[in-house]
């Protein structure tokens, strides 16, 4: 009996929302006797694996685990787990799942009961996005920036009390290196 030299890398290039199959991880038991065998848990994809048998009649398994990245299966665990007689007890590799998107947005704050003199109201733009960092863009559909407008980061802070000039659609566009996505909200001073 050969004890087997398992390892766990991740696969070679990023996982990111919306992609083709893609290697999640790969699992290695490197020239055991006899051959390990390898299972994966995880139930968000399929395992591939092949071997190779090498003069000294040790034998290399390898077993990579493919998924379609989404972007809900951020976080979500995968393990690999070796079985092999020379081993007391069955190995277990996991592996947490890096999965890239585009921002997800919304704009909220708005109760519908802007009126005129109100104060200390704001929009707040809500992002979910992997890689950070993201960037937070503030314009107006018609070009126009009253004065009193403040955007801080992902709020846009109406520093004035309300007049009818804050009418207007507000838009927040935010960026990570994959991609821009935009939400909008439409305001009404009464």
């Amino acid at each position: 009996l050969v004890e087997p030299v398992v390892s766990l890398t991740k696969g070679p290039n990023p996982l990111i929302d919306g992609a083709n199959r893609t290697i999640a991880a790969t699992c290695t038991a490197a020239t055991g006797k006899p051959a390990a065998e390898i299972d994966w848990e995880g139930g968000l994809g399929e395992m591939e694996s092949s071997s190779t048998l090498f003069p000294n009649e040790t034998v290399t398994v390898v077993s990579q685990y493919m998924i379609v990245p989404t972007r809900f299966a951020r976080g979500r665990r995968i393990t690999c787990i070796v079985r092999h007689p020379a081993l007391e007890k069955e190995l277990r590799y996991p592996h947490v799942l890096d999965i890239q998107y585009a921002p997800e947005v919304s704009v909220t704050g708005y109760d519908g009961n802007w009126f005129i003199g109100r104060e200390n109201v704001q929009l707040r733009c809500n992002a979910d996005a992997n890689p950070l960092p993201m960037e937070f863009m503030w314009t107006r559909l018609d070009g126009q920036w009253p004065e009193g407008l403040l955007p801080v980061n992902n709020t846009l802070q109406f520093s004035s009390p309300l007049t009818y000039n804050y009418t207007g659609t507000y838009i927040c566009k935010v960026t990570n290196s994959l991609g821009q996505r935009s939400d909008q909200k439409t305001i009404y001073i009464l």
